[in-house]
């Protein structure tokens, strides 16, 4: 064990372990209150809220980020150890009685110095609040991201905040279509997430639509619609068409947080039969 800590225990009398598991998967950073296994009656935790003492080599492994402001450098080191693998544990056999305790409760700007460090799409915390934060926010840059790349991310998904922008344009598009009477309908992949999890596959780069052909020309005409867009979170850079197949393609590039939505047309789209 490299960090071994205490129960504490306030003057009124109420006493708590202090021992908290932390998840980090998926961009997504989960403490929960508890243990999962002991040893000669000390609980094994990912984060340690009351007094504890550390192997001294561990710490001169650079572990302990002066930089961080004051009420996170505990949740950085904590969260960098058991990155490492490395055992901390609670022993309830020691307390210590503490008085004036500072409040450990953070708001969501007090969390950005750590989001932004690890790149830490969403948190929830030890006090039970789910804090989530934009792409920028957390300093992941997707501008670049292409298939090639995909499975150099974390766990081989995307983050939630790229999701959320896919979503929102797929909101934006199915909008449009339906205030210019335009028959659009989500295909492929797009469907299936929306079916099976009301939202998008954890591994979604794009989404599918498709169009009627009697509604090319009119979708055409709206491409000022899309780069006026541009000007706010939908932001359009490029429209083009294409024929592959003889089956046309209409291709929306969009923001950097978005690959494209592939737009197909289609004599008869499968809603109708």
């Amino acid at each position: 064990m490299f960090v071994g800590g205490a129960t504490k225990k306030s003057y009124n009398g109420h006493w708590t372990h202090g021992c908290h598991q932390m998840t980090y998967r998926n961009y997504s950073l989960v403490y929960r209150s508890g243990y999962r296994h002991s040893q000669h009656d000390c609980l094994f935790c990912h984060h340690i809220t009351g007094p504890f003492i550390a192997d001294t080599d561990l710490l001169r492994q650079n572990l302990l980020d002066i930089k961080m402001a004051d009420n996170l450098v505990f949740q950085d080191l904590f969260f960098r150890i058991s990155q490492k693998g490395l055992k901390l544990g609670v022993c309830p056999d020691s307390m210590f009685i503490v008085r004036n305790e500072p409040s450990t409760k953070l708001s969501r700007m007090e969390w950005l110095p750590l989001v932004k460090k690890h790149q830490i799409n969403q948190i929830n915390t030890p006090e039970g609040a789910t804090f989530s934060f934009t792409c920028q926010e957390s300093d992941i840059n997707l501008e670049m991201l292409d298939r090639r790349d995909f499975m150099s991310l974390k766990g081989n998904v995307m983050p939630p905040c790229m999701l959320k922008s896919l979503a929102d344009h797929i909101k934006f598009v199915m909008r449009v279509c339906a205030e210019h009477n335009i028959f659009c309908e989500i295909n492929g992949g797009t469907v299936l997430g929306a079916v099976k999890l009301n939202g998008i596959l954890p591994w979604e780069l794009d989404a599918d639509v498709f169009y009627l052909a009697s509604n090319h020309s009119v979708l055409q005409n709206l491409s000022q619609v899309f780069k006026d867009a541009g000007k706010t979170s939908y932001c359009t850079l490029k429209i083009f068409c294409c024929k592959q197949n003889k089956i046309l393609f209409l291709c929306l590039i969009l923001n950097r947080n978005v690959k494209h939505i592939d737009m197909q047309l289609q004599r008869r789209v499968q809603s109708w039969g």
